[in-house]
């Protein structure tokens, strides 16, 4: 593993461990055994590593959710998409705090934001219009509506969960999401 791959690796654990409110370059490099410097040949500052960070959040997102695609019917694509988004936000708990908390500045910055997230939010409005086509939802229901009701209904469980604030074990937590997406999507309209 070449340095700048021990670096990110250092980094996801500190990420996992100190939540990104207390992830520091120089405790990265303690990890590691480099000296702060040695960091920074690999990453300008705080910013590009934890942009680095968030770039490989993004594709670890994209691996939960592509088993989606295989299921069934469009009301189970969309259930299987609901489980791989919560699968993610449980298993690595840091980055999905850094990516949906962490604010970038600068026009380059929101652009490589926009298309790190526009893959996933795309790819569950294409399983919401999916389910439109099926009946599943309303004909008149605009997908791309439906698809940030899911997702922002989601992200506030997961971030009640982290913030200690509903009380549930992560078994709780699934459990409930995937009730909540029976009571929201019943089966019975595929």
């Amino acid at each position: 593993m070449d340095t700048r791959e021990r670096i990110l690796h250092a980094a996801e654990a500190e990420l996992h461990e100190r939540g990104p409110d207390r992830f520091s370059l120089r405790s990265v490099a303690r990890r590691v055994e480099l000296t702060p410097m040695a960091v920074y040949r690999h990453f300008q500052d705080r910013e590009d590593l934890q942009g680095a960070l968030i770039a490989r959040g993004y594709e670890a997102l994209m691996r939960h959710l592509q088993p989606a695609l295989i299921g069934p019917t469009p009301r189970e694509r969309l259930s299987m998409m609901v489980g791989g988004y919560v699968d993610f936000a449980l298993s690595a708990p840091g980055t999905y705090a850094l990516m949906f908390s962490h604010r970038m500045d600068g026009e380059d910055q929101r652009k490589l934001a926009n298309r790190r997230n526009a893959a996933s939010f795309l790819m569950l409005q294409d399983r919401v219009r999916e389910c439109v086509s099926a009946g599943v939802f309303p004909a008149d229901a605009d997908p791309e509506s439906v698809a940030l009701d899911v997702w922002g209904m989601l992200h506030g469980l997961v971030t009640l969960h982290y913030a200690g604030k509903i009380g549930f074990s992560e078994e709780r937590l699934r459990t409930h999401i995937e009730k909540m997406i029976d009571r929201l999507f019943p089966d019975s309209a595929t």
